[in-house]
């Protein structure tokens, strides 16, 4: 579930913009979670009559989703998409030649930059609580960090792959409770020295989903990797443009297991992510014998192609934090009823936040995630 903080931060990014015969408005907010790990490009004029709108949800860090914000709208226009008569192995190839890319040492060296701007640790911790004390009392101590482990940590190399794992072990060996929070206290109890590859490095454990969605005036272009996901309106229908990935699904399992990889009882592959495809996660593409596109998690990405119809309304792309609250069908209606009433796309955005916002972080962690939505209203 993750860590999650004492109050929400509710406070809000937004942006909007039209042309193109589009207006959109976007919006972020991070919510329960300890940071913002979402990233996102609204992009009018990405090339002539093309448009772009994307979202990027991080995991294990924000690095890779907000270097993929920064970078992947120039690599798609280097690569001239809007020239090739088959889009989908196009796009397909674009995705797994940017994965590529997020591997090799001048961009590794820009993700651990990245890394290393995180917030005060007091601020990973829930505020004024207990775990926050007994965390920062370790991180104070001059007691050497290898004693720390050799005294609290017995755990086997799978733990590595599921922190909170780790953190029941501890649990069960020490009888005090860990709050997993923070690249800190993960350092400090799934160290090299303890766990080999538990050391967290920056594109290797973390990663990103891509919903990418491409439009000129005659259709929609999605492609995704991962669990965000596009929906169009078409005369008040939901038409979903993309599929999660989940590693229990049929297509994913077979690949994760192909490539030496499992999916625990939890949906988990290796016990560890709760999806499937992204960028980064260079960790769980280690099979020398694969190619990139065939490793347990890969970038290669679903693309659908769409073509616009007039009573096509507004598409919305989102993160998890949003579908794990509503389903699309609820979503669109959310968002055409007050349409109706003469709201912005911003506005609307703005509000389905608040909408799926979870009261408190009692539950099953349903409405305790970052999120990000982007509303693009069409005009035909």
């Amino acid at each position: 579930m993750g860590a999650y903080l004492d109050k929400p931060v509710t406070e809000k990014e937004s942006e909007s913009g039209q042309g193109n015969g589009l207006t959109f408005g976007a919006t972020c907010m991070q919510g329960w979670r300890v940071k913002q790990e979402d990233a996102h490009n609204c992009i009018i004029e990405l090339n002539g009559d093309w448009s772009m709108f994307a979202v990027y949800d991080g995991h294990g860090g924000d690095e890779v989703s907000k270097y993929t914000a920064m970078k992947f709208p120039d690599f798609l226009k280097e690569r001239e998409f809007w020239a090739s008569d088959d889009l989908v192995p196009t796009l397909q190839q674009i995705f797994v030649d940017f994965d590529d890319v997020l591997r090799s040492d001048d961009v590794m060296r820009e993700l651990k930059v990245c890394s290393e701007d995180v917030p005060d640790r007091e601020d990973d911790c829930d505020n004024s609580s207990d775990e926050c004390d007994r965390i920062q009392t370790i991180e104070e101590s001059a007691m050497p960090l290898e004693e720390i482990l050799s005294r609290y940590v017995k755990v086997t190399a799978l733990n590595r792959m599921n922190p909170s794992r780790c953190l029941q072990t501890l649990k069960s060996l020490t009888g005090k409770v860990f709050q997993g929070v923070g690249r800190f206290s993960k350092m400090v109890f799934c160290m090299e020295v303890a766990i080999p590859g538990g050391l967290e490095t920056p594109g290797e454990d973390s990663g990103t989903t891509a919903c990418v969605c491409l439009m000129n005036k005659e259709r929609i272009v999605v492609a995704n990797a991962g669990d965000s996901r596009a929906v169009l309106c078409r005369g008040g229908t939901a038409i979903d443009l993309s599929m999660d990935h989940k590693p229990e699904d049929d297509i994913e399992k077979t690949r994760i297991i192909n490539a030496g990889g499992f999916v625990n009882e939890d949906g988990r592959v290796n016990g560890g992510l709760n999806l499937s495809r992204a960028f980064g996660d260079h960790s769980y593409k280690k099979n020398a014998d694969l190619p990139l596109r065939d490793q347990m998690i890969t970038a290669l990405p679903d693309v659908k192609i769409e073509t616009l119809q007039p009573s096509d309304e507004f598409l919305v792309i989102a993160c998890d934090g949003i579908w794990n609250s509503l389903n699309s069908q609820q979503v669109v209606d959310f968002i055409r009823d007050r349409l109706k009433q003469g709201k912005s796309c911003v506005d609307i955005s703005s509000e389905l936040c608040d909408h799926c916002l979870a009261p408190t972080t009692a539950g099953d962690g349903t409405g305790c995630d970052n999120m990000t939505v982007i509303i693009t209203t069409i005009t035909h």
